[in-house]
């Protein structure tokens, strides 16, 4: 096994510290935002993506998911039998290996490169959640009712992703037309609503 960096078992932090969960909550609070900006940004374009003060915001949110991704470096993790892990040889490893190192990784290098497609990784963060409710100290049924309304949540996400989707294909063909002549928007008219 390879040697990383030790890091002394007193920096360690441990997955069950209500710190951590606290901070768990704020991550999941900012991929909420991004779950809703991140495709109005890329299909709507809205006025306020060109704002320097909403630039500068989205900086700070992509310093704090890298500051998550140092913190999830330090931070213990419990083993097939349950056992807590606190080496620093094998919580780094197990962080860099799996699969959330990678969209972490790329959802931060989406925003330097300007590769709007990976700005949709940003929402896979809201997957958090799921570790937050399992290790809540709450009754079973309870947690069946918080997981019903996080799968609730990730049908409205889903609804939302898709509708800011079709609004940019309707967009990109705005003003064209096939071969018989009919236009390519899909958008059905607006003559009939009347406010």
């Amino acid at each position: 096994m390879k040697k990383w960096i030790r890091i002394p078992n007193s920096y360690i932090i441990s997955f069950r510290n209500p710190h951590k969960d606290r901070w768990d909550m704020i991550i999941v609070i900012l991929a909420l935002v991004n779950c809703l900006t991140v495709p109005l940004e890329i299909s709507i374009k809205p006025f306020f993506v060109d704002n320097t003060v909403y630039s500068i915001l989205k900086r700070v949110v992509d310093a704090i998911f890298f500051v998550d991704m140092v913190l999830m470096c330090l931070t213990s993790f419990q083993d097939r039998k349950g056992k807590e892990i606190i080496n620093s040889n094998q919580i780094i490893p197990n962080y860099i290996m799996s699969f959330r190192f990678v969209v972490d990784t790329l959802a931060i290098l989406g925003n330097f490169i300007n590769a709007n497609i990976l700005s949709f990784l940003k929402m896979v963060r809201i997957m958090r959640i799921d570790t937050i409710i399992s290790r809540a100290n709450l009754p079973h049924k309870i947690k069946a009712t918080f997981n019903l309304m996080k799968f609730t949540f990730y049908l409205c996400l889903y609804l939302h992703l898709v509708g800011c989707l079709w609004f940019a294909v309707c967009l990109k063909n705005a003003n064209k037309l096939d071969e018989n002549g009919f236009n390519l928007t899909w958008i059905p008219p607006t003559f009939y609503i009347h406010y």
